[in-house]
């Protein structure tokens, strides 16, 4: 991959035997760099992580504990994609710490619901809190001028697609990109209104002038987002890690 050092994200390219050939400057600052990829991967991983990282399987992504500069076991969802005899990893910090501060802080929210009016000002505090974690679920990351990465954690509700769909368009309207990878590799459920929300949302993108493509979809997820892309001509790829392959670094152009 083309200027591989300069993705905001921990990537690495590997060979067959997971021998690092390059990686990116976000996953020097992050990791303990060793001998190979396997230097990362903490022990109790390690055995998940050879059956799971070979050039057989050509999409995969797996959890696995990773040994970070501030955490010697770090819970991070791998995702895999192998071009011939060169894999390509890409890192994210797995998303279920999120998930139970999200969960801890809807508990909060419900319990605040049913005290008096003392306690409202810790509720506006917590409706706040929520509110963050849920742009948290889609954050918008600029890969180059022309491609930005949106990876969706989580369940989708409506409601935390409209917070995300807000700083979407926000970002699309002040940039001059041209594709919009949708990540949905870290996603739980999609509800109705869900599916409904992100219609709308691809609508607009669409009306703006960007191209979407589609990535990481899961069987679950593949009916309702196939409807969409019937009426909105969306494009879809395998994985994440094959996604920014093609379209970063000018092999889009």
């Amino acid at each position: 991959m083309e200027q591989a050092e300069y993705l905001p994200l921990p990537y690495f390219k590997i060979n067959k035997n997971l021998d690092i050939l390059s990686m990116s400057d976000k996953a020097k600052q992050l990791f303990m760099i060793g001998d190979g990829f396997l230097s990362l991967v903490d022990e109790e991983s390690m055995e998940k992580a050879r059956s799971n990282i070979y050039p057989e399987i050509v999409d995969n992504n797996v959890e696995l504990n990773l040994k970070t500069k501030n955490n010697p076991s770090a819970a991070y969802e791998v995702n895999i994609h192998w071009n011939s005899e060169d894999g390509h990893i890409i890192c994210f910090e797995a998303p279920e710490k999120t998930e139970k501060i999200t969960d801890q802080l809807q508990k909060l929210r419900d319990r605040l619901n049913s005290t008096d009016f003392e306690l409202l000002a810790k509720k506006e505090e917590l409706e706040d809190a929520i509110e963050r974690v849920n742009k948290l679920s889609g954050p918008v990351i600029p890969l180059d001028e022309d491609v930005a990465l949106v990876p969706f954690f989580g369940d989708l509700p409506p409601e935390k697609l409209d917070i995300i769909k807000t700083d979407i368009l926000r970002f699309i309207y002040d940039s001059s990109i041209d594709y919009l990878l949708f990540d949905f590799t870290a996603v739980g459920n999609i509800s109705r209104e869900g599916i409904n929300s992100l219609e709308e949302l691809m609508n607009t993108i669409h009306l703006m002038g960007q191209e979407i493509v589609l990535c990481g979809v899961k069987p679950k997820h593949a009916q309702a987002i196939n409807n969409l892309r019937r009426f909105l001509k969306a494009k879809t790829v395998t994985s994440l890690s094959q996604a920014i392959h093609h379209y970063f670094g000018g092999n889009n152009k």
